[in-house]
């Protein structure tokens, strides 16, 4: 199976790399604050769409004996989404959005939720949301990295919450920038796939040029579980920076939460990510590094790339997007991960993953 696996992406990177097709690139190099939900819809009033993505993959090697030498596909998550256009409330939107997914024991049956259902206000340049809505945690940062359906965001990949219940405004603080904030409010109960329950407030800023070429942001939360068995409260910030070229755009990112009676459960996080866009022809390279500087704290329970829980790490992600279609493309890729020596003066065992992720997209 894994000389198969390995067949396939030699092939795919072959018949790539004869296209030669001017473009303008992989991705729309914009900025942290771009909306998230789009208002075009070819004047429809209902739009309807459905998102896929997946890999087929092997794993040479793991710090988890029932990972260690598994070969299968896994089936990350199916998006089913309706946005609604027309509500006699000038032009606002209101989405509902269903996800699935099949966990990573390679056998499960998939899981299904809701993931959004929020109405959105568009007052001139702000966005006013109310009801199940992304979180500010990471949205900037996913935003600009544009490779959910590769890998998730450092902080979604270590167990942050993408939804809560609640609200969010976003917008400019003058009329033309180059200053944006968004903040938001409301409860994480179990939303989804998640796990923390817990109250939280939250505000960024952004600050980025008329040129986009650049932007800064800066992002704390407040976190209560007071309610909770835990019975604990924490404080967030996160400093993120981007930068936008013709053929290239790169970020860098670092994460600081601790918590105020639980010093096991801080997390600080650094990463990096680069990608470069080969303009003639349908490919892209995609590399990212994390470093915790502390143990996960999920740990084994993240799904589809579990972390040694008693051990910092560095991950390394790293491959090339096919576009082979407007709806479809192939990524193949690498992800490594590596451990400090944990408090029993024990090094874990290196993960390492070989990848192959399929996206797919309807209409």
């Amino acid at each position: 199976m894994l000389k198969r696996i390995l067949t396939t992406i030699a092939a795919v990177l072959v018949l790539s790399s004869v296209w030669s097709v001017d473009r303008a690139g992989a991705q729309n190099f914009g900025p942290a604050i771009e909306e998230l939900t789009p208002i075009d819809r070819d004047g429809k009033n209902i739009n309807v769409s459905a998102l896929l993505f997946g890999d087929a993959f092997t794993i040479p090697g793991h710090h988890l004996e029932e990972f260690d030498g598994e070969t299968s596909w896994w089936t990350r998550r199916i998006y089913v989404t309706a946005d609604f256009l027309s509500l006699g409330f000038g032009n606002a939107v209101f989405r509902i959005r269903l996800e699935a997914n099949q966990k990573d024991d390679f056998t499960s049956d998939y899981t299904s939720t809701l993931k959004d259902a929020y109405i959105q206000f568009r007052p001139g340049k702000h966005r006013i949301w109310l009801g199940r809505v992304p979180t500010l945690t990471f949205d900037s940062v996913e935003a600009h990295w544009a490779y959910r359906w590769f890998e998730r965001t450092p902080m979604d990949m270590q167990g942050a919450p993408s939804r809560f219940d609640g609200f969010r405004v976003t917008g400019p603080l003058t009329s033309e920038g180059p200053f944006y904030y968004r903040v938001g409010a409301g409860r994480n109960d179990d939303i989804g796939f998640a796990t923390e329950s817990v109250w939280k407030g939250q505000v960024g800023f952004t600050y980025m040029p008329s040129s986009r070429k650049f932007f800064a942001d800066l992002y704390v939360d407040y976190l209560d579980e007071s309610e909770d068995e835990n019975q604990d409260t924490a404080m967030s910030f996160q400093l993120f920076g981007g930068w936008n070229g013709e053929t290239n755009y790169a970020g860098l990112q670092y994460f600081h939460r601790e918590w105020e009676n639980n010093l096991a459960e801080r997390l600080r996080v650094a990463s990096f990510y680069w990608v470069h866009n080969f303009k003639r022809w349908h490919l892209s390279f995609v590399g990212r590094l994390d470093h915790l500087l502390d143990p996960s704290v999920k740990g084994n329970d993240i799904s589809y790339i579990p972390f040694d829980p008693t051990a910092t790490a560095d991950a390394v992600l790293a491959g090339f997007d096919i576009d082979l279609h407007k709806n479809f493309r192939l990524l193949p890729n690498v992800r490594y991960v590596t451990y400090g020596t944990n408090d029993s003066g024990l090094r874990p065992d290196d993960d390492v993953y070989l990848n192959l992720t399929l996206l797919i997209k309807v209409p």
